[in-house]
């Protein structure tokens, strides 16, 4: 796991600068930016109200987030940054630049905040050592005394990191820094021990192919519709692959690769409407990174699953039946993100619809998934290598065809409970104005499938707009199932209107968003929880 970011935001003269400097003592690996080494570099050319002083002040923090946080060979090291930003519009954007910085290099954030009695900040902020040093410190007790009256420290609030206060009042710098310290450490400890357990590999070790409702169920051939090829250049040929990771060093990794393989080149060829990506979130950091090409098929099997764009992107099956065992490799350079991991569907398949057919905005489409794989690899992220651990780990495969798309969009739910029940929940708005298509099909442990119909109001709520495409996504939503027992599952993205992750865009003129989800509610009169994403794709 990469080494953290700690911010420690706290007025002038709470002993912040003091602390940090006996934290980097106590620990030798980390590195500390004081916050008047990025002030006072521009302060010395503008002066704090001139239109140029705020700009400047962002382009100094972004070098320091390039040369400390993002930095390949310092992801080892803590990073220990002080700052002074209150609740006002400048010190909420800026504080966000941290967490953003810290989530782009998939560290850890944690947030300390410090303080003391008034008139001890008084004399701390006034002493003759604070006086002397860096002209740009805030000395003036009428000042200090006004500003500690009028304005508030900013906070995270409602973030997934815990913040750690510390009165300083009677606290030797020393004893604030062993204090921060062993926060930091049961911090990280804790952390990791309340992810440990968050997925499982597949209990079950029969291979998919072999499974009787597979086999003999109203089901579509699997193994000869893995290399199809759709004829319409409106059409969809999906492989959708999401990996759910626990690494041997006990982190947690939302690992989503993806490839569409429709004609629309010259001589009704793949080169014009294929594309292929990925999506990536790390649960410890809060960190993501996405990318969404369109570019030229490389390869693409005739009997056989092979799905190759160059050095990029890579999907083929190793075993002759095309399901049993598959290999995806990625390398995306512009997400720092590369990828070689192979995945066996275990038990039963589930079948969209109950045999794999669906209505789809206008036509019929094909959709099976297999919802639990064993999965082993390895994938680094910023440099970083991780290794799978496979009796922890799982990974669920779509696999979605058909001659056109939805105009309208659609949003699916593809739900992991906690108790092996796996729902694949679809609301799809059709073409003519008829009534919108939603319903789910369960996937029991025991390999039984059950379609249930779905209320088409899913209630969305926390809404957020891209830094990237200025498009509003949605944070949470309800999933009502109209059966017997009123069943109901809140989809929820951790904290994702101050963290903005899940979408992938292909440029400004189109983007789609897979958010990482958390799911709790009712299935069948039982209380259930679990995990997934929720995707939401525009009407085009």
């Amino acid at each position: 796991m990469a080494a953290p970011v700690v911010w420690i935001n706290a007025f002038p003269g709470t002993g912040k600068l003091t602390a940090a400097r006996e934290l980097i003592r106590l620990d030798q690996s980390s590195i500390l930016i004081d916050n008047h080494q990025l002030i006072d570099p521009v302060a010395a050319r503008f002066s704090r109200d001139h239109p140029q002083y705020q700009t400047e002040r962002r382009r100094e923090r972004e070098r320091a987030f390039d040369k400390y946080v993002l930095e390949p060979t310092l992801m080892s090291k803590t990073i220990v940054f002080t700052d002074c930003q209150s609740e006002d519009e400048v010190g909420q954007a800026t504080a966000q630049e941290y967490l953003q910085a810290a989530q782009k290099a998939m560290r850890p954030f944690i947030t300390i905040y410090l303080s003391c009695e008034m008139e001890v900040n008084i004399k701390r902020a006034t002493s003759s050592e604070r006086v002397q040093g860096t002209a740009t410190k805030l000395t003036d007790a009428v000042m200090l005394r006004d500003a500690l009256s009028r304005y508030k420290m900013f906070r995270f609030e409602n973030s997934p990191y815990e913040a750690y206060n510390i009165d300083t009042t009677d606290l030797a710098p020393r004893d604030t820094a062993l204090r921060i310290q062993a926060y930091i450490k049961d911090y990280l400890s804790g952390y990791k021990a309340r992810r440990s357990e968050l997925w499982l590999a597949p209990t079950s070790n029969e291979p998919s192919i072999h499974n009787p409702y597979v086999t003999s169920g109203p089901t579509l051939n699997v193994s000869l519709n893995q290399a199809i090829r759709v004829q319409s250049p409106a059409g969809f040929n999906s492989h959708w692959v999401g990996h759910w990771i626990t690494t041997t060093e006990n982190l947690h990794f939302v690992l989503i690769t993806f490839a569409n393989v429709v004609n629309g080149g010259p001589d009704n060829s793949t080169d014009g409407g294929s594309a292929n990506g990925c999506l990536i979130y790390s649960l410890e950091s809060g960190g993501s990174s996405s990318s969404f090409i369109a570019g030229k098929l490389t390869t693409f099997g005739q009997d056989k699953l092979r799905i190759r764009f160059g050095d990029q992107y890579e999907l083929h099956s190793l075993t002759d039946d095309n399901i049993s065992a598959l290999n995806v490799i990625a390398n995306y350079t512009e997400s720092n993100f590369s990828l070689n991991a192979t995945f066996q569907p275990r038990g039963s398949l589930l079948f969209n619809g109950g045999s794999g057919s669906l209505y789809w905005g206008s036509v019929f489409n094909q959709q099976w998934s297999s919802s639990a794989a064993y999965t082993t690899g390895t994938f680094t992220i910023n440099g970083t290598k991780h290794t799978v651990d496979p009796k922890r780990s799982t990974t669920w495969y779509d696999r979605q065809w058909g001659e056109e798309n939805p105009t309208q969009g659609w949003h699916w739910f593809p739900i992991q409970l906690e108790n092996g029940v796996r729902i694949s929940a679809w609301v799809i708005p059709t073409e003519q104005g008829d009534a919108i298509k939603a319903f789910a099909t369960a996937l029991y442990p025991n390999g039984e499938q059950e379609v249930v119909s779905v209320n088409p109001d899913i209630k969305p709520k926390d809404a957020w707009a891209s830094p990237t495409t200025n498009r509003t996504w949605y944070g949470s939503f309800e999933v009502s199932f109209l059966d017997e027992y009123n069943s109901v599952i809140t989809a929820v993205a951790p904290d994702v209107t101050d963290r903005k992750f899940g979408e992938a865009s292909f440029g400004p003129s189109f983007a789609f968003c897979d958010s990482f989800t958390v799911y709790n509610g009712t299935w069948k009169g039982h209380s259930v929880r679990g995990w997934g994403i929720v995707e939401q794709w525009p009407a085009s």
